[in-house]
């Protein structure tokens, strides 16, 4: 099915990781339009406020609010690398196991084919080498027969 289909699922592939992308750009946008209020509250709270220790307090806590959501993000994050990374792993390493199968079927097959295609040229090979010894073999049995004959004609004419 792979060694038919193999572009359709390289498209199909690909598409699953632009949206993915997609998706990982739109959240990365609403997160940080998200930290972009919430600064801009905190600015507006610096320049608004009296300079007392309450508001020196309530910008601390502030940012220290900042600091949990991000933390709480970065373990999020983490948390998806670490699935991706088991998922592409797995898939990587079934597709590698399938090659390796297709690769030692294609070679059982193509083996015993090329090993009798070999026997059979190393067959013609020998007869073509043999094929002038067999000639000149012939030409001097026929050297031979021939005189024979000769020999048996001037017998024969000599009894006559």
């Amino acid at each position: 099915m792979i060694e038919k289909n193999w572009r359709a699922i390289g498209i199909t592939l690909l598409a699953a990781n632009l949206v993915f992308m997609a998706l990982l750009e739109w959240q990365r946008r609403t997160i940080w339009q998200g930290e972009r209020d919430y600064f801009a509250r905190i600015e507006q709270t610096i320049k608004t406020t009296d300079k007392s220790q309450a508001s020196y307090d309530l910008l601390a806590k502030q940012l220290s609010d900042i600091n949990a959501r991000l933390a709480g993000i970065d373990a999020r994050v983490n948390d998806v690398e670490i699935m991706v990374q088991n998922l592409v792993g797995s898939r990587l390493t079934g597709i590698d196991d399938r090659i390796n199968n297709l690769q030692m079927k294609v070679q059982n097959v193509v083996d015993p084919r090329l090993a009798s295609i070999d026997d059979r040229v190393n067959n013609v090979e020998i007869n073509v080498k043999e094929g002038p010894a067999s000639a000149a073999l012939t030409r001097e049995i026929l050297a031979r027969v021939n005189a024979l004959q000769i020999a048996v004609g001037e017998i024969s004419a000599a009894k006559r």
